[in-house]
């Protein structure tokens, strides 16, 4: 009985070091106005009304699954979101989309597209438009799958120029001087960066069983294995 025990046992341990390998990680992390790590257009409604990101990041074992929050305190229905990307990102590396029915993937500035990104820095950002929330309002929630993994970047935001002024707010970390860093990526934020889609496919490094797990499965499987063969001898 004892050995049938052990024999459980580290299959059971074999079995979560699979489904740890499956799962891989998930990354969260928010950023404010309050905390000084959103702006936005000086003296607007939004920039008086902590507009803030959340998002979420997860390895689903197939895929990367993105999740973004915007909200604010002051009225104004938010007109369009940018969320950066890599250059080589293209409409194949994005679906299952949720919160929003229109997309688009460009190369965004202040000046450019009819003069559709008041105030934003002059440095511009590659990435995806999103449009046609779902609901509209002072919070808006993106989601989409995507086989891009996450690195530091950056964020735009604009209303529908509620009241006759223009608002909006990005991350204190896109500037226009702004190097994205290089770290890897991990909970919180860093720099006043957000985590965004990369060039790289599949996960950052495939999750592994820890190797104290695997060495206690074979230590227990090995005994028990050999007790099998001895009866069945």
């Amino acid at each position: 009985m004892k050995k049938l025990f052990l024999l459980s046992l580290a299959l059971g341990l074999l079995c979560m070091a699979i489904a740890t390998q499956a799962a891989g990680p998930v990354y969260t992390g928010s950023i404010s106005k309050l905390a000084g790590e959103v702006t936005g257009v000086p003296g607007s409604n939004w920039i008086s009304g902590n507009p803030r990101l959340s998002w979420a990041v997860t390895w689903t074992g197939t895929n990367w699954n993105y999740n973004y929050n915007f909200s604010v305190d002051k009225p104004g229905g938010v007109s369009h979101f940018i969320l950066e990307t890599s250059p080589t990102f293209t409409a194949a590396d994005i679906w299952g989309y949720s919160g929003f029915s229109q997309a688009s993937i460009n190369t965004w500035t202040r000046t450019a597209q009819g003069n559709s990104n008041p105030f934003m820095p002059l440095a511009g950002i590659y990435g995806i438009k999103f449009e046609s929330f779902n609901p509209t309002g002072q919070y808006v929630s993106i989601g989409f799958n995507s086989d891009r993994a996450p690195v530091w970047g950056d964020f735009y935001v604009k209303d529908g120029k509620a009241g006759g002024v223009e608002n909006a707010a990005w991350n204190v970390g896109f500037t226009d001087f702004d190097t994205d860093p290089s770290n890897a990526p991990a909970n919180g934020s860093i720099g006043y960066h957000i985590l965004r889609p990369d060039t790289q496919s599949g996960p950052i490094s495939p999750a592994v069983p820890e190797p104290g797990t695997i060495v206690a499965a074979i230590a227990l499987l090995a005994p028990a294995g050999i007790t099998m063969r001895r009866r069945r001898s």
